[in-house]
């Protein structure tokens, strides 16, 4: 089969180091893979001779091509307003939570197949055989996401209803921003505040709604990280921080800002850090961010915000530590106990084992076999 790629441009090249990794599984797979950015595809006259278009992020959704377009979205359908350009019976979209699949189909209406597939992950192979001994590795903990604050969208209406929908929604924010995962996808909230006020709502009114959704998940991705970080350096946890915005938070005792760096770098970095710390994957409830096979393949034991995927896997139970974001001000005492484990290597080994089934390669076949191609 001739798959055509997509590339598109994206915060650190994340999605071109996903959509390459995943490309080489093609490949593996037996498929004549080929890939152009999408400004060149949407100057070209016409379709190429390709059986299937592939991309990331609902990259060239809207192409007028009479074949097949699939997206995996690496975040909640509300981040994607491009998505109302799929067309039922040619075009499929995956997701990355499971929770996103409601949110697709009855929230955003979107009548195209739509099926669940979490991130992949892996490295290359000199950081996969990267030494697992503490000398080896000079950074105790490992923070990786950017803290993004933007502006609230502008937002006004004298509808009181609606007025009174938005006025809950952010109550509901705040109230529950350090809440588990399974109460805080914002579609889901801002269904909620619209039933508390009786408003009416559908597909329309709820892709109306989409970028302050969008702005509301982030903020709500902010606050729970800043709270960690907050939380680790009281505690004295030396952290190397990884990610853009990093500065908003002022002086911090304890706290190594590397800055933002790109997609392709991570591993590294991950090679020579004892423990990653992860604060939501992100607000995933049965889904994970690639950061953790990420960590896994590069032999970082992993610290992470739990969630209902991660707490049912049983081949993940001895792997990783798991903590819940409730009680995140006893945050650092788990990492702690993480960084002093005897047990840490073997453990770190054994996730290098279990990572093997979750590379982006991996993924490839599965999304062949879940398209039945």
């Amino acid at each position: 089969m001739r798959i055509l790629c997509l590339r598109g441009t994206s915060q650190y090249e994340l999605l071109d180091g996903f959509l390459g990794a995943v490309m080489r599984g093609f490949v593996e797979c037996g498929h004549e893979v080929s890939a152009i950015h999408v400004h060149e595809a949407l100057r070209a006259p016409g379709p190429p001779p390709v059986d299937l278009v592939f991309s990331f992020g609902g990259v060239g959704t809207g192409l007028t091509w009479n074949v097949p377009i699939v997206t995996w979205l690496v975040d909640n359908p509300v981040f994607t307003p491009r998505l109302q350009a799929t067309r039922p019976g040619l075009d499929a979209v995956f997701v990355v939570a499971g929770e996103h699949l409601p949110t697709m189909r009855s929230f955003l209406g979107l009548e195209v197949p739509a099926g669940f597939l979490p991130h992949g992950g892996g490295v290359d192979d000199p950081y996969a055989a990267s030494s697992l001994c503490d000398d080896d590795r000079p950074i105790d903990v490992l923070f990786v996401g950017s803290y993004n604050l933007a502006p609230v969208p502008e937002w006004s209406t004298a509808d009181p209803r609606i007025r009174g929908t938005l006025e809950c929604l952010f109550e509901l924010a705040n109230d529950r921003w350090h809440h588990h995962m399974r109460e805080l996808d914002v579609a889901t909230l801002f269904r909620e505040a619209a039933g508390r006020n009786d408003l009416p709502t559908g597909p329309a009114a709820h892709w109306e709604i989409s970028g302050l959704l969008a702005w509301l998940d982030q903020y709500m991705r902010n606050r729970r990280r800043a709270a960690c970080i907050h939380a680790l350096d009281r505690s004295g946890v030396r952290v190397h921080l990884v990610g853009a915005g990093w500065e908003e938070l002022g002086d911090l005792d304890h706290v190594d800002r590397i800055g933002p760096v790109d997609y392709e770098e991570i591993p590294a970095l991950l090679a020579k850090a004892k423990v990653l710390c992860n604060v939501g994957p992100p607000l995933f409830n049965t889904g994970w961010h690639e950061r953790i096979p990420m960590a896994m393949r590069a032999g970082a034991y992993t610290v992470t915000e739990t969630n209902d995927l991660l707490t049912q896997e049983p081949s993940l139970a001895d792997v990783m530590t798991r903590f819940e974001m409730p009680e995140y001000e006893s945050l650092a005492d788990v990492v702690i106990g993480a960084l002093k484990d005897a047990d840490r290597p073997d453990r770190c080994r054994a996730a290098r084992d279990v990572a093997v089934q979750h590379t982006w390669g991996h993924r490839a076949k599965m999304i062949l076999d879940m398209l039945e191609l």
